[in-house]
């Protein structure tokens, strides 16, 4: 089996990502490639950058290439070229990718998630529409119900955060809404204050069962698809395992972090993938 460039990127930015692909059609590889290796590119900005403003121009750059605002600039990077290729192909809409972007705003600053309502609209705008439109270039067109793809992102955006929150917490970055970090009595200070993991114990159990049900009702929505579209959402293969880890782990999440082996990740995935 043939590895592309843009796989073989993906392969050493998210190898969970790379290794879900691996289970698509061969024809269909290379696009959930590029989609996945995107929203790496988008995962990172924070990471590579100190301030806003730089960080805002870099999103931006990404913003224009994925709207078909910068064609000949995009297509001078990997990630661009593969990128505009997949969204050419299968008709990707460009609405989403500049909702998604619009979104990801919120990453560069420190300004606190406000609200409940608020934090899954943002899994669903920077998560949910990635299984949404793969989904779309598996068969050709997207999923009649958005459910499956609206609760496949929110409980895969939760086992992301939950397995970041230690090192978002200490750059002063709060994922985690309102209601769930009062269920543990915190405010937003207390909660990058903390200095008692177990003081965070049942915002972490609140934010896990959260992921829970999303991902329980994402499942029963996939059931409901078409066999060749359920390949989308393999990816939720790692959830459980992630939320099982940091419930046992509790608050100390807050304070480390934490994930699973890139084996236990491919058993996870292959299995999951068996089920669909």
């Amino acid at each position: 089996m043939s590895k592309t460039p843009i796989l073989n990127h993906l392969r050493d930015v998210d190898r969970e990502a790379y290794i879900a692909s691996l289970f698509l059609s061969e024809d269909k590889r290379e696009a959930a490639a590029a989609l996945w290796a995107f929203n790496a590119e988008i995962n990172r900005i924070r990471d590579l950058v100190s301030e806003a403003l730089p960080g805002e121009i870099r999103l931006q750059w990404w913003r224009d290439v994925a709207t078909g605002l910068r064609p000949e600039e995009g297509r001078q990077h990997p990630v661009g070229e593969a990128l505009l290729s997949t969204i050419e192909q299968y008709n990707l809409p460009g609405h989403a990718f500049d909702a998604l972007c619009e979104a990801r705003i919120f990453d560069l600053y420190n300004d606190p998630m406000p609200g409940l309502a608020d934090f899954e609209g943002y899994l669903g705008e920077t998560r949910s529409v990635l299984f949404q439109m793969l989904a779309q270039i598996l068969t050709g067109q997207a999923p009649e119900n958005g459910d499956a793809a609206g609760h496949a992102g929110i409980a895969y955006g939760i086992a992301q955060l939950l397995r970041r929150m230690a090192q978002h917490r200490v750059r002063g970055q709060i994922f985690v809404p309102k209601e769930l970090l009062q269920i543990s009595g915190l405010s937003d200070a207390q909660f990058l204050s903390l200095d008692d993991p177990s003081s965070a114990n049942g915002t972490v159990s609140a934010l896990t069962a959260l992921g829970r049900d999303h991902l329980q009702k994402a499942e029963t929505a996939i059931g409901a698809l078409p066999k060749e579209q359920r390949s989308a959402f393999i990816l939720l293969g790692i959830c459980q395992p992630i939320f099982k880890r940091a419930e046992k782990r509790g608050g100390d999440i807050a304070f480390e972090p934490f994930g699973i082996s890139p084996f236990t990740a491919q058993w996870y995935l292959t299995r999951y993938a068996t089920k669909l």
